[in-house]
């Protein structure tokens, strides 16, 4: 994996969890290069201080390169449009309307999560995608170990690229409440 596209990872990543998590503009900027910079020279030069935690970081690579590509085509049930390429979750909160034949419009239950939730986990898939090219790709610039990029190359094809398994690029699916609206409101 080229260099420049390993940058071009981390920051398409961040802008992925900011909007997924709706952090702070302060939060977005997770990662400062000139640290890691110091901190692979500081690793190079044989410090050890940070040997405990370079190992730890080595050891979490070895791990996801065994980890499974997911993608959104997984989902059990289908986003409104019927195409299982599109990013759907379900707003936690809102439940069927007992009252209803079939449940629809969907009701608000503060603090009980619809157990529905689970049949879609493009939610999941996409946070654990995140964290573990974020990871990979820490390890392969740490150890420059090519297994790490091949694999976080990999997860992104997956997700992204591979016209079988690829999330088609919105999030229009995202936080749907059944018979009220499909996801994410537009302002």
């Amino acid at each position: 994996m080229k260099k420049p596209l390993l940058v071009i990872s981390f920051l398409f990543l961040q802008l992925i969890l900011f909007a997924q998590a709706k952090l702070s503009k302060s939060d977005m900027y997770k990662l400062d290069f000139k640290v890691l910079a110091q901190k692979k020279v500081l690793l190079e030069r044989g410090d050890q201080t940070l040997q405990p935690a370079y190992r730890l970081l080595l050891a979490t690579c070895e791990q996801l390169l065994e980890s499974k590509a997911h993608s959104v085509m997984e989902k059990q049930d289908l986003p409104p449009n019927n195409n299982k390429h599109d990013y759907m979750s379900i707003a936690p909160y809102w439940w069927p309307d007992p009252s209803q034949k079939d449940g629809i419009p969907y009701l608000r239950k503060d603090g009980e999560i619809n157990p529905e939730t689970a049949l879609y986990k493009d939610k999941i898939y996409l946070g654990e995608l995140c964290e573990h090219v974020y990871m990979l790709s820490l390890g392969y610039y740490f150890s420059g170990d090519q297994r790490f990029a091949k694999k976080a190359t990999s997860l992104m094809q997956t997700w992204f690229l591979d016209t079988a398994t690829r999330m088609n690029p919105h999030l229009d699916f995202g936080q749907a409440v059944k018979g009220r609206f499909k996801g994410e409101q537009k302002g």
